[in-house]
């Protein structure tokens, strides 16, 4: 039926292969699907949500016929192809194609196929929104905030991540109650914002997909509708479902006029936080905050372990507070920048983190009573 490089056929197999899984309780979402798409071949994989399709190169002669075959075996057998070269041949009993044979160099493996037209296909419908970016701005973007997103689906419209146009740019959003993660990709960077974007908000299960599609670096088309979103980059196109609720608007969450500034090293803070941990590895105890003008004493306490460090900071005034903190580690992690100011907030008002002077892009942190 058809004939291609190894390399070709790998790549597109891994592109697709996120939601594919052979666990799967309807048996053709274990496949893959091979179709034909202008002179080459397109792979398909779809768990119904979620949809990536792959184009190839191949030499295909009039008597392919579309089809699916198990994505584990598939896989297996391309990766371990002794050949460069790798020829797929369909296998015809009593007038029906039953399966396809692999060949490889003395290589050969027999699997079962499903017929394509059975394969379920994720319709995009009207996607009236496109833009064009780098890709690896739109990967920034979720990976600044998608660690802040909620996991518990009981608050399911909280469980991804929000995209708002406004007039810096594009928005990215999380929460999950705790803290807030917020990222500006400016609309410098992306090709004519159009009119009239709706807010969405991409599910958690998207986003590492999403992050591996966009992993080329070159430019990707992102389109949208009020229900799904398309992303495009290279030959591969991955569409999503969004999840269908009203995100809340964080927009009115107003930092402390009254916070204190202080500024430090976020490596020097991370490894402090990290060796006090070390005395109270459960987060939700939490660790005590005391700052002073230049210094920053961080305490945690256990029934059995007592954990206290210092680290140099320049701070505008005194305060005491606590955070969880695992979720002030994760924070510092994803602010490009090891020039840190937190807004150190009174009494229960969130206190935010950003790099130094940095009023678009921020974390949240939501203060915290050390248990102990």
């Amino acid at each position: 039926m058809f004939k291609t490089d190894r390399s070709a056929l790998a790549a597109a197999i891994s592109a697709v292969s996120p939601v594919v899984k052979a666990s799967s309780k309807n048996p053709i979402l274990a496949n893959i699907s091979i179709e034909r798409f202008g002179d080459g071949l397109l792979a398909r994989g779809s768990n119904l949500d979620l949809e990536i399709s792959a184009r190839f190169d191949a030499s295909v002669d009039d008597t392919f016929q579309g089809f699916t075959c198990p994505g584990d075996r598939l896989a297996g057998f391309v990766s371990g192809a002794p050949d460069a070269a790798i020829k797929v041949e369909q296998v015809v009993t009593a007038d029906k194609f039953t399966a396809v044979v692999l060949r490889s160099g003395r290589s050969r493996l027999t699997l079962p196929v499903l017929p394509a037209v059975d394969f379920p296909k994720l319709d995009a419908g009207t996607m009236p929104h496109v833009m064009t970016m780098g890709s690896n701005s739109f990967a920034k973007g979720l990976n600044a905030v998608s660690f802040a997103a909620e996991t518990n689906n009981a608050r399911y419209y909280l469980c991804g991540v929000c995209l708002q146009t406004n007039a810096d740019g594009l928005a990215f959003i999380a929460t999950d109650g705790h803290k807030v993660a917020r990222r500006v990709i400016r609309a410098i960077e992306i090709d004519d914002i159009p009119p009239g974007v709706p807010t969405i908000i991409i599910p958690n299960e998207a986003i590492s997909p999403i992050l591996k599609v966009l992993g080329g670096g070159e430019d990707a088309e992102i389109s949208l509708s009020a229900q799904k979103i398309r992303v495009s980059v290279s030959g591969i196109t991955l569409i999503s479902k969004l999840i269908e609720g009203t995100y809340p608007d964080l927009s009115r969450l107003q930092s402390d006029p009254e916070a204190i500034a202080v500024r430090f090293s976020g490596k020097q803070m991370g490894a402090a936080i990290e060796r006090v941990m070390l005395a109270t590895p459960d987060a939700t105890i939490g660790v005590k905050f005391e700052f002073s003008p230049t210094i920053a004493t961080l305490s945690g306490r256990s029934l059995e372990s007592a954990g206290d460090d210092e680290i140099a900071v320049e701070a505008a005034g005194e305060i005491i507070t606590g955070f969880n903190g695992a979720n002030v580690r994760k924070a510092i992690e994803h602010i490009d920048s090891d020039d840190l100011e937190l807004l150190v907030a009174h009494e229960a008002i969130g206190s935010r983190l950003r790099a130094r002077g940095d009023e678009q892009n921020y974390i949240v942190l939501m203060p915290m009573k050390p248990k102990w």
